[in-house]
């Protein structure tokens, strides 16, 4: 990003007569700011490094190591990209440095308030307690595969019973379950750590059958970040998943997203030829969605054979459910870190 003018004359009547003189600061630990003024018309003003600030109070509520990804910013930037030593990706601003890494934050307060382990995987940005970060079950449970005969009949019973498996059987194993959730979920919706019910709550049902149905059809993840990318209007641009490297994205509209956004998605999209897949709010069961999915793919010549595709993609998802997954696993190991 190019550094402003040196000299800037402000317009508006109130200081249409001010001009305030702008250069380059370096602070003590190297950060560099652009566009900082150096003067009130004969006056000068005491230049405060941002990122000083910001890692400072980190420094002072944690014992974590931060680091930001970039040394150089603009006068009045104050969300900063941010790393921590377990390469855990973050926004984070004067306002929220006390928390530190805000993803270990997280997996900490799943982990001393439910008593679930969970590890994040690195490749997921944290830019508002809203945003989806993909994590990993490590939670022990009872293998769902389990070939003891009255473990299989607890399980089908359909009544309510305490145990689902034989009092005498050992056969546990980890979890190990991709999912999606916010660290507000991770805080106050205990439903999304439910290894039992595949880490789904009831009222993120349809965005999860949603997600999963792009990461089925198309076989990558569709979690990629859009911070700092903004609209014709200057608004930020918010999806509930977006696959750059494939130019496609979707928002199912019963998701936490202004409609604002929304709008000003379509015309990003349509600007930046990214296909841009809008899912109704009334469509909340699964078959429902991946219909909608195939017959919007199938009239952007994204796809070809709707009808196989569908059947195919049904016939993919059904599979996963009884090997007990929920989205498809990322080999590689490297993007999973733990708290």
């Amino acid at each position: 990003m190019e550094a402003p003018n040196d000299t800037i004359l402000y317009t508006d009547p109130l200081y249409s007569l001010l001009t305030f003189d702008r250069s380059v600061n370096i602070c003590s630990a190297g950060h560099i700011c652009h566009g900082a003024p150096q003067s009130y018309g004969t006056a000068p003003i005491r230049f405060e490094c941002t990122m000083c600030n910001i890692l400072n109070t980190s420094r002072k509520h944690n014992k974590q190591q931060i680091v930001l990804v970039s040394n150089t910013y603009i006068d009045g930037d104050r969300n900063f990209e941010a790393t921590c030593d377990k390469n855990h990706r973050f926004i984070i601003n004067e306002s929220t440095a006390h928390f530190g890494c805000r993803v270990c934050y997280a997996l900490s307060t799943a982990m001393s308030k439910y008593n679930s382990k969970l590890i994040a995987y690195t490749h997921c940005l944290y830019i508002h307690e809203n945003s989806h970060i993909r994590l990993q079950c490590k939670n022990i449970i009872h293998n769902p595969n389990c070939e003891n005969v009255l473990c299989k009949q607890l399980s089908r019973s359909p009544t309510l019973t305490i145990r689902k498996y034989a009092a005498n059987c050992n056969n546990f194993i980890a979890c190990n379950m991709d999912f999606y959730a916010s660290s507000h979920q991770l805080k106050y919706n205990p439903a999304v750590l439910n290894c039992n019910e595949h880490h789904i709550p009831p009222s993120q049902s349809a965005i999860v059958a949603t997600k999963r149905a792009f990461e089925v059809l198309f076989g990558t993840r569709f979690d990629d970040n859009m911070f700092g990318i903004h609209g014709p209007t200057g608004a930020g641009i918010e999806f509930t998943g977006y696959n750059k490297s494939m130019g496609v994205a979707f928002t199912h509209l019963s998701d936490k997203i202004p409609r604002k956004c929304c709008l000003v998605a379509q015309k990003w999209c349509f600007t930046n030829e990214v296909a841009f897949i809008i899912i109704p709010e009334d469509i909340v069961r699964s078959k429902d969605i991946d219909r909608v999915i195939i017959d919007k793919l199938s009239a952007l010549e994204l796809i070809a054979q709707p009808q196989y595709a569908y059947q195919r993609l049904r016939h993919n998802l059904h599979y996963m459910n009884s090997t007990h997954q929920l989205f498809p696993s990322i080999n590689n190991d490297s993007q999973l870190h733990a708290t």
